[in-house]
């Protein structure tokens, strides 16, 4: 049992993709490794560029290579954050020693280990550093590090490949993805484990680990001009998590995202850029007892550019009055930096040549006109072009050869920018989509060039599925630089929906989606409660007309409110129908198809019976019929004969005494055959 208990030194090489080394190698410059499905190469760039792993040479990372227990030794005391004495020169174990060539820098992280309880060594006073690990021994250890160790002793295998101690930790582990049974529907537990099943095992256990003790925060850095990133020792719960941002004792106003694990979170400045001063990012909302240190500080930076470069992708530059370059300035963050087009000059063959910024990404964007240069030759000129920094005077300098006129070859899209929220939904929402159209040199054609060179773009968008009321409208953005397309609601809709655009340039074209809402749109209405009576000759001298609530749903069967329901869009969806000598009439007694819009009959039918109609039926009905809704509903109504007196009662009773011919307060109630009042005969 010694030898399964001491895997948990094994492949904690696979949790350490959270170390701070940092490599700038990937996936992509080892060989064996491009055959990898994307997944799986995003588990190994993030091994990789974490520095947990590097190729055995430049060009070959091993996949197939074993690693020892030594290695795995360093990177668990790592990841489990344990206290390293670097400064030791002796080992508990007779077999480890500071001047092994091979395996000696590991020592303080194996005594480590051993001070922590994880490993009591492979045999009696031997910790073995040099010996490998077999498939079995990595699935105990995947399981232990998620504390299910219990779970594994519960669990049963039949597994011929694997020994009967492990059956338990191989079963739980292929239970809970870590690692996956052969071609050949085995495990086979006692083969050496090799360096790709320790990478990807240990990458799945990690992204279900959770570390013991309470909360943390164990970091806040500024990781953009308007960005920080929170990191926690531990997930934490992110339906009660609140985080904020203080400046001294000023608060900063963020947005708050948490990453998927739980396990950090961006706060997104919302009205200014992270300055010089000292910050504070501060948890609450966790219980008290679960937390152990809630606040972290960090120092920020004023913003600064800290490089320049050319983001054109070629060396030509058109033959245009507008021709352009894109120019990538970067700050410290590595973004693009945000200072305006004004803190930078440009010289260039063209003397009058300016600059100003990409509404797409924030680059800048060189305009030079190229065509009135004295002496300029197509496809043999050279165009000289400098940028720099105002400021720091930091620069960039690059020589473009002249080519021809443009013409557009690809287009790229912005961020979609909504009018109103995420979605459309009310009439007259938009949303506008920024157009970057380049050359066939890879250089941006501005919205201006296309109008001094004259060239036609053929802009168009074509939106799926098809829906008359999205309007689309062609512009350009306030700089010149970029083309707009605008798709606005010119109506509400009555159902939620994803469409497509799919915008065509030149003879390039590129789709985005985007989100409508429905707003409180009729899709499907009912009658409400009418407990009165029909009546011959009722309302036609103003009174004792009669009203049948109506009441509407949205797509989703959302009941509206009465505002709603009579709202212009819906008044006009909703079409009212009345025969048998009964008729649909507007406020004013008017023959109408429309519900009443105001006052307290809002929202109802108001009917009105001829005189001659007594002891017949009225028909009423109620219909939608659109593109995307279709509903009917009716009722028939007995008619009774004309209202007359049938009763009276005193609703007020008169003065006790009264002198001479002094009014009288009595107040006499007529009701009708019916129990209602009669209206027409007050007393």
């Amino acid at each position: 049992m010694k030898k399964s208990l001491s895997v948990v030194l094994s492949t904690a090489v696979a949790l350490s993709m959270f170390s701070s080394m940092a490599f700038a190698k990937t996936s992509a410059d080892f060989s064996d490794l491009k055959e990898l499905d994307a997944a799986t190469q995003a588990k190994f760039d993030a091994m990789i560029s974490a520095g947990i792993f590097d190729g055995v040479s430049d060009t070959t990372f091993g996949l197939k290579d074993e690693m020892n227990r030594a290695q795995f030794a360093k990177v668990a005391a790592l990841i489990m954050g344990l206290d390293v004495n670097k400064d030791l020169t002796t080992s508990s174990f007779n077999d480890v020693s500071v001047d092994d060539p091979a395996n000696g820098y590991a020592l303080p992280y194996i005594e480590a280990l051993k001070e922590a309880g994880v490993t009591d060594g492979y045999a009696e006073g031997q910790y073995n550093p040099a010996g490998k690990v077999t498939k079995e021994q990595l699935a105990t250890f995947l399981v232990r590090v998620l504390g299910k160790d219990a779970d594994a002793k519960a669990m049963t295998g039949e597994d011929a490949t694997v020994s009967d101690w492990a059956q338990g930790y191989v079963a739980l582990a292929l239970e809970l993805k870590l690692l996956a049974n052969g071609e050949d529907g085995t495990f086979g537990g006692q083969a050496n484990a090799t360096r790709d099943l320790l990478l990807t095992g240990a990458y799945e256990a990690k992204q279900q680990y959770v570390p013991a003790g309470k909360v943390s925060v164990s970091e806040a850095k500024a990781t953009g001009v308007q960005q920080v990133t929170v990191s926690f020792n531990k997930p934490v719960d992110t339906e009660k998590a609140k985080l904020a941002l203080t400046k001294g004792a000023a608060s900063v106003a963020t947005t708050v995202k948490f990453a998927d694990d739980k396990k950090s979170a961006v706060l997104s400045l919302t009205d200014v850029k992270v300055g010089e001063g000292d910050y504070t990012v501060t948890l609450s909302g966790l219980d008290a007892d679960a937390v152990e240190k809630t606040t972290a500080t960090f120092t920020g930076e004023k913003e600064a550019v800290k490089s320049i470069e050319f983001a054109s992708a070629g060396d030509t530059v058109a033959y245009s009055k507008q021709a352009t370059v894109r120019v990538k300035p970067l700050n410290q963050y590595g973004e693009i930096a945000s200072f305006s087009a004004g803190d930078y000059s440009v010289y260039t063959t063209d003397g009058s040549a300016t600059l100003s910024k990409d509404s797409v990404d924030g680059t800048l964007i060189v305009k030079m006109n190229t065509m009135d240069i004295t002496g300029v030759v197509q496809g043999a000129s050279m165009i000289p072009v400098t940028v720099y920094h105002n400021d720091t005077r930091i620069s960039a300098q690059k020589t473009f050869k002249l080519g021809n006129t443009s013409f557009i070859s690809k287009i790229e899209l912005g961020d979609a920018k909504y009018s109103n929220g995420s979605a459309l939904s009310d009439k007259g929402d938009y949303l506008e989509v920024p157009v970057r159209e380049l050359d066939q040199y890879g250089n941006v054609v501005t919205a201006d060039q296309l109008e001094a060179d004259g060239i036609n773009d053929n802009l168009n968008a074509v939106i799926t599925p098809y829906e008359s009321n999205i309007a689309v409208t062609y512009d350009k953005d306030s700089e010149g630089t970029n083309r707009i397309v605008k798709m606005t609601l010119s109506d509400k809709l009555d159902k939620n929906g994803e469409y497509t655009a799919t915008i065509y340039g030149g003879a390039s074209s590129e789709t985005m989606k985007f989100n409508v809402k429905a707003a409180a749109v009729v899709t499907k209405v009912e009658f409400g409660s009418f407990t009165g009576t029909l009546a011959a000759g009722d309302g036609l001298d103003g009174t004792d007309a009669q009203y049948i609530p109506v009441i509407g749903y949205d797509a989703s069967g959302n009941k509206l409110s009465t505002t709603d329901l009579v709202n212009d869009t819906n008044i006009e969806r909703i079409k009212i129908s009345a025969s048998g000598n009964v008729h649909a009439v507007d406020a004013a007694g008017n023959a109408s198809a429309q519900l009443i819009k105001t006052g307290e009959h809002a929202g109802s039918i108001k009917l009105t019976v001829d005189k001659t109609a007594a002891n017949g039926t009225a028909y009423i009905s109620a219909n939608i019929s659109e593109m995307n809704a279709n509903d009917y509903k009716y009722m028939n109504l007995p008619i009774g004969k004309a209202r007359v007196a049938d009763t009276m009662t005193v609703a007020t009773d008169s003065k006790k005494k009264g002198i001479g011919t002094s009014d009288t307060d009595l107040v006499v109630k007529v009701k009708d055959q019916y129990g209602a009042d009669l209206k027409k005969h007050r007393g």
